[in-house]
C-alpha cells in the first residue's frame, strides 16, 4: 500500500514533466531547419560548386584562401559557399589570425573581401 502510494506521487510529478519536456523537443526538431538557413540564401552542394568553378561562374576556393593568406596572414579553418540561386554567391570562410577567429564574407565571383566579423 505505501509503496503504491509513493508510486502514485512521483507519477504524478513526472508526467507532466516529460510532456514539457517532449513538447520541447518536438518544438526544437521543427524549428531547427529554420534557424539553421543562411542569411545569403541556401548552402551549394559540392556537385554544385564544382560546376559553377568548372563553368567560370565563381572563383576556386583554393585561389581564395590564397588571397587571404597573402592579404591577413594566419590560417584557413573552414569555408562554406552559400548564396545558391542569387546573383551573388558568397564564400563565408573561417579563419584564424593571431590566435582569434575572424570570419569573412567574400564575394565568390570577384573574390572581394566583402565583410569581416571577429578577431
Amino acid at each position: 500500500m505505501v509503496i503504491q502510494t509513493w508510486f502514485r506521487r512521483i507519477l504524478l510529478v513526472l508526467l507532466p514533466m516529460m510532456r514539457l519536456v517532449i513538447s520541447l523537443l518536438a518544438l526544437a526538431a521543427f524549428s531547427l531547419p529554420a534557424s539553421a538557413q543562411s542569411p545569403f540564401g541556401h548552402n551549394w552542394t559540392p556537385r554544385e560548386a564544382y560546376d559553377a568553378r568548372k563553368d567560370g561562374d565563381i572563383m576556386a576556393l583554393g585561389d581564395v584562401i590564397k588571397q587571404l593568406r597573402s592579404q591577413y596572414g594566419g590560417r584557413y579553418l573552414n569555408a562554406r559557399l552559400n548564396g545558391k540561386g542569387t546573383q551573388s554567391p558568397r564564400y563565408i570562410i573561417d579563419w584564424e589570425l593571431n590566435g582569434r577567429k575572424v570570419i569573412f564574407t567574400v564575394d565568390a565571383r570577384s573574390g572581394r573581401v566583402l565583410n569581416q566579423r571577429g578577431g
